[in-house]
Formats: structure tokens, sequence, C-alpha cells
């Protein structure tokens, strides 16, 4: 008995040590991640201005220019700032964990966070560890594993339709299990700083940050000249992506379909918002335009908040002409003047409306 209890104390004392020394790692440990890293920092510099946040993938990223959207909310009166934290990749659950982030940093005029989603539980999810780059690890603080918990007990057992399978079903297990390991993986491997002792080691033992803590190395390097956080592409939309793109636009156009509600993405949204709401902060989902990947994700948006989809080629065909087009998901730069000004002129519609 004295023996098993001494194992017992000693496991205890083996744990404690452990989670100690991660914590103390996760106080030197100043990494970069690529993009993120000068999206937080210009954020922080400027977070003493910035009344509204605009947080997504690359469709964000490159398609919403802060100045169009400031400007055109002066030319009614309203004297705010915003910022694009948009990256390429970024999924909801990343862009979750991101505006914690930023939250920390104390933004005292916050006021809109325009938040872009999916409806894939599966986005930005490696599933083997052979696909994990850092980019997948850093968010992965507490609340995403609760969140990834949550998700897999919502998707494997919610009663609604699913294209997964029946509710308890092994096509929904088969499906939402991996999902879960590796949400969990990550997240320990976030919290153990698995994989970065070398580069640690190397970077306390010189004086020379490593390429993975130098900001010149690790971010993208251009963003440095575009504080908003914005950046617009102007490849021309030719050959192979531009019969790529009439095809998806035809396809998108003849075969639109309703689709399944995604309990998992309702209770991440719903869950965000309400969160935002007590801290005073509104939340605008948006789905930009596109023609693969997003349309008809409004099912998703939860009851009683701001929705502003662009999914509707009747409704923007500026939005969907070639000439202001880079690709099947995303707009050129004069399409990204079109769009933000189209958004802060809805906004404003949205703002008016409340008043009444």
């Amino acid at each position: 008995m004295k023996r098993q209890i001494e194992a017992a104390l000693n496991c205890v004392c083996a744990l404690l040590g452990f989670i100690v020394v991660c914590l103390v790692i996760a106080r030197v440990d100043s990494r970069d991640i690529s993009g993120i890293s000068a999206k937080v920092r210009n954020f922080r510099q400027q977070r003493k201005k910035i009344d509204i946040l605009f947080v997504g993938s690359s469709r964000v990223f490159h398609g919403i220019a802060p100045k169009i959207f400031d400007r055109t909310l002066r030319e009614h009166g309203y004297d705010w700032h915003s910022f694009n934290a948009g990256m390429d990749g970024m999924n909801p659950a990343e862009e979750q964990a991101l505006v914690r982030q930023l939250l920390a940093c104390h933004p005292p005029r916050l006021k809109y966070i325009f938040f872009e989603f999916q409806s894939d539980p599966a986005a930005g999810t490696p599933i083997h560890d052979n696909e994990v780059q850092e980019r997948d690890v850093y968010w992965r603080d507490l609340p995403a594993l609760v969140a990834g918990l949550r998700k897999f007990a919502i998707g494997f057992s919610s009663s609604l339709p699913s294209t997964f399978g029946s509710r308890f079903s092994l096509g929904r297990l088969r499906y939402f299990a991996p999902l879960l390991s590796a949400d969990t993986r990550l997240w320990f491997r976030n919290f153990s700083h698995g994989g970065r002792g070398v580069d640690l080691l190397a970077t306390l033992s010189s004086k020379k940050p490593s390429a993975m803590h130098d900001p010149a190395a690790a971010d993208y390097g251009y963003l440095r000249g575009y504080k908003d956080g914005f950046f617009p592409m102007d490849t021309p939309l030719s050959g192979e992506i531009l019969t790529k793109y009439r095809e998806a636009f035809a396809e998108m156009e003849k075969n639109r379909q309703a689709k399944l509600a995604e309990p998992v993405m309702q209770d991440q949204l719903r869950r965000f918002a309400k969160a935002m709401t007590a801290r005073r902060i509104r939340v605008a989902f948006i789905l930009p335009p596109a023609v693969i990947g997003n349309p008809g994700d409004e099912i998703n948006a939860p009851p009683g908040t701001l929705l502003l989809a662009y999914d509707n080629v009747a409704r923007y065909p500026e939005l969907y002409a070639e000439e202001n087009r880079l690709d099947r998901q995303h707009l050129n730069g004069r399409g990204a003047e079109l769009f933000s000004r189209q958004l802060a002129l809805d906004f404003l519609r949205a703002l008016d409306s409340d008043r009444r």
C-alpha cells in the first residue's frame, strides 16, 4: 500500500512539474506565426482607434479594404476606423481564437466584429500528424479544446438531418471522432510546446532570433506596409483560372440548392455572438461573394443576428463580373473596392434600421 501511495505521489509530482515547465515555456516562447503575428502587432499598435474588426479567410483578407469602408461610413456621418484581421486559410474556429487574442489587447473603442463563416465543421483541421503546421497549433487554447469537445458531442448526437448519417450512426462517428482526436492532440501540442524545444534552445542560446522568431523571416513581410491589414490581389483572370471560374459560375447558377443546417456551426456561431454581446460588441456575420465554398451557408447564421450575405448573383452582379474577379473565391483589387463600399452601405442600412 505504501508503495502504491508513493507511486501515486510521484505521478502527481511529475504531472505538476510538467505543467510548471509548460507554463514557464509559454512565458518565454515568443514565436511568430507567419502572417498572423504581423496582423496582431499592427492591431496592437492601432488598438485605441479601432471601432470595427474584420476576421475571416483570404476572401476577407484580400476582399475588404478598410480605407474604402471607412470612407463610406464617413460620408454618412460615422467617423469610425476598421481593421482587417483576415488571413489566408483561416477557419471559424481559428477566427474565434484570434478574436480572443486581439481582445486581450483591450481595444477601448471596438464596437463591431464582421465575422466570415463557413459550414464545414472540419475546415482547417489536419487529421494526420504529418499534415500539421505551426499555424494549426498556435491558436489551440482551452476554449478551442472545449469547442472541439462540443463539436463532437453535437455532431454525433444531433437529431437534425445530416449529410454524415443519422443520429449516433457509424457515419457520424467516422467523421467527428477523427476531428475530436485532432483537436485534442493539437491542443496538447500547443500546451506542451511539443516540437519546439530545439527552436527555443537555439533562440535562448543565441543573441539572434531563429527564423521562427524573426518577424522579417516568419511573417508576410509586405504586411508591414499595409497597416490596415488589407492586401489587394490583381492577377488577371485568364487561362485555366478563367475557364474554371466560368464553369463554377454556371454550375452555381444552374444547380443552386438549399443546404442542410449544420448544428455544430450553428452552435459555435450562436455562442460566439453571445460572448461578444456580453462584451458589448455586436457581431455581423458575412458571406463574401464566391462561386464555390460558401453559397447557401447563410442557413447557419444565428437567428436575430446581423447577416450580410453576398452569394446572390442577381442582387450583386458587379461582384461576380469577370473584370472584378481574381478567381472562383476571390475578388481582385477593383472588386474589393466595390465590395467594401457595398458592405459599408448595407451595414449603414442595418444601423438605420436599428435606430427605427
